[in-house]
């Protein structure tokens, strides 16, 4: 709830500084899930606080043609001021590789892609990234010949080895390939399958 609130106020702060940052999303004009927007609307009104559907494409899409119309969507200004003081804005998404091309950051853009499945937006992100990275040439296939570049994952392969699991009846085992990470939510699996 903390970080809701703060969040809140750091969006409140960026509207007062700049007409141009709008907020969407969903129940924003309903003050958001845990009420944490409440007076938002209020404060600055229907055409800069606006409701969403449940659809990241939609919020993406409304996002993408107001950046064009000039406005500056509240995540891409946001983005904007945390990038002032990088060298390079990297990203792991093109959710998020979207958000760096709205905030006109002026840095170079390195997009990270990490899985094979293509993406409705795989050529707008190429398009507009300085670089686009891939850990398979199964990932790079999801863009233009050339534009993407394979760069496998650091880890050397483990070495064969004789041990053996104790597995035993009844004893629960998980076998994880890659790492272990708080956005995978491994971390949260773990204790709830203990």
């Amino acid at each position: 709830r903390a970080r809701a609130e703060a969040d809140a106020r750091r969006l409140a702060e960026l509207m007062r500084a700049d007409d141009s940052v709008v907020a969407l999303g969903e129940d924003l004009g309903r003050g958001g899930i845990f009420g944490q927007y409440r007076g938002l609307l209020e404060a600055f009104g229907p055409a800069r606080v606006i409701d969403t559907p449940i659809s990241e494409a939609t919020i993406m899409g409304a996002g993408v043609g107001m950046a064009l119309a000039g406005l500056r969507p509240a995540g891409a200004a946001a983005l904007a001021r945390l990038a002032r003081d990088c060298d390079l804005v990297h990203v792991f998404s093109n959710r998020s590789a979207l958000m760096a091309i709205l905030a006109r950051t002026g840095r170079p853009l390195v997009a990270h892609a990490l899985v094979a499945a293509p993406d409705p937006y795989d050529a707008i992100v190429a398009s507009f990234a300085d670089a686009v990275v891939c850990n398979s040439r199964a990932t790079a296939r999801r863009f233009a010949p050339g534009r993407a570049r394979v760069i496998y994952n650091g880890v050397p392969l483990p070495m064969a080895t004789s041990a053996r699991l104790d597995l035993r009846p009844g004893r629960r085992t998980i076998g994880l390939i890659g790492n272990l990470c708080p956005r995978k939510g491994q971390l949260d699996a773990m204790p709830a399958l203990a």
